[in-house]
């Protein structure tokens, strides 16, 4: 079998597209600059009416304050920086330090789904925030300022997608959906016990609001990290008393 020079040259031209069409296993929310922490964003202010909130019974003028912290982990499961988790737990107790019996911190924790990473080009980091927006009024007192607010956000990232090319994206399904369930060791299940119990106490008898959230194979990764803990809070649990569990919510 012979091979022309245009099948060579074609063949040349795909695989130059698809090696600059990879996406890198790589941190997006950390600088590398030396002495300079992984990054978190600042104290944000939005109208929520600039968000189709749906059921938020809050009035959808009140401003909207949150806070956003990012962890990512790398494709075998490892952070790429632990100071990111140190700012997420630093982070709560800042919320929590300003909590009330009325106004409860409320910490998110939400695991992106396939075609997604922590970058701002992520189309669930854009939704993650607009959720965030839509839960300030329900959790700040009105007028509250943005350094104080009650509400935070904890976005999970992984290596969801991995090209950016049209067609050949779509054949990851497979791939990706497989790392999701792999992914979770003991970085991964670290995190989402630290950041539970820093928000309901380490018995979890807490009053603060946790919800945790897996979207698409972000799902898949809740379940894989999280069932052997749910089970062992149930069996721990001694007959006839109420089970605490780690979270409000887990979807």
């Amino acid at each position: 079998m012979f091979i022309t020079f245009r099948q060579a040259g074609v063949a040349v031209f795909l695989a130059a597209l698809l090696l600059t069409a990879c996406v890198p296993n790589k941190a997006w929310r950390i600088h590398y600059t030396p002495g300079q922490p992984p990054a978190i964003d600042p104290p944000l202010f939005e109208l929520a009416s600039t968000v189709d909130c749906r059921e938020t019974p809050a009035p959808s003028a009140l401003p909207s304050a949150y806070r956003l912290a990012f962890i990512e982990f790398d494709d075998r499961g490892e952070f790429f920086d632990r100071g990111q988790l140190t700012q997420a737990l630093q982070t709560i107790a800042e919320v929590k330090g300003r909590a009330s019996a009325s106004h409860p911190a409320a910490v998110v924790l939400f695991v992106h789904g396939w075609q997604n990473n922590a970058s701002d080009r992520a189309g669930n980091v854009a939704g993650f925030r607009k959720m965030l927006t839509c839960l300030g009024p329900q959790f700040n007192p009105a007028g509250v300022a943005p350094e104080d607010t009650r509400v935070l956000g904890i976005y999970i990232g992984w290596r969801g997608q991995v090209v950016k090319a049209p067609v050949a994206t779509e054949l990851t399904f497979w791939n990706r959906r497989n790392e999701s369930e792999s992914l979770p060791g003991a970085h991964v299940v670290e995190t989402l016990l630290s950041v539970m119990k820093a928000v309901k106490g380490p018995d979890f008898s807490g009053n603060g609001v946790s919800l945790v959230i897996g979207h698409s194979f972000g799902g898949g990764l809740l379940e894989t990290a999280l069932t052997q803990t749910l089970e062992n809070v149930v069996l721990d649990t001694p007959s006839g008393q109420p089970i605490r569990w780690p979270a409000d919510l887990v979807v």
